[in-house]
């Protein structure tokens, strides 16, 4: 979950968002649980534009998922301990690709979605998983990879050979 002060609420003009939201210029993570980051496109009377919303709950992120439509979800990163929880390690991002929901849902704490990246790495809600969880299991939503750019290497000057015309 995220925490707000009152001290690090923002005035902002209106009409930059929704009559009732309010801005803040930062939040405090109060669990070290992973969370997500999504993209969305919206799109309104005058064009597209681009959203990013920062979700504590997988159960908040699967609920966004099934009621958007199609493609409107354009891009989605776990942010999760690339350690174990607790060991003072930092966190990392990873570009999710798939996220499957389990339908072995038994209120039990069992992990209910797996997030799956270009790698075929699984992490779940707890930054753990295990192929063998996945014998029952729907596809939420699928990603496209993102283009990759084609950069070429810099040529530095030091480098290149006198040409003789």
């Amino acid at each position: 979950m995220f925490m707000t002060y009152p001290h690090f609420e923002q005035a902002m003009p209106a009409g930059l968002g929704p009559a009732e939201s309010r801005y803040w210029r930062a939040i405090e993570l109060s669990l070290s649980m992973p969370w997500t980051v999504v993209t969305l496109t919206e799109k309104d009377g005058e064009g597209e534009y681009e959203r990013t919303l920062l979700l504590s709950n997988p159960a908040d992120l699967g609920a966004m998922i099934e009621s958007r439509p199609a493609g409107s979800i354009t891009g989605i990163r776990q942010v999760n301990h690339g350690t174990p929880l607790g060991s003072g390690g930092g966190w990392q991002m990873m570009d999710v690709r798939k996220i499957w929901k389990l339908d072995e849902q038994d209120g039990s704490g069992h992990r209910v979605f797996v997030y799956e990246d270009d790698a075929g790495q699984l992490i779940d809600e707890f930054g753990t998983a295990s192929t063998a969880e996945l014998t029952r299991r729907r596809l939420l939503v699928e990603l496209p990879a993102p283009a990759r750019s084609r950069r070429r290497p810099k040529s530095r000057g030091s480098d290149r050979k006198a040409s003789s015309d």
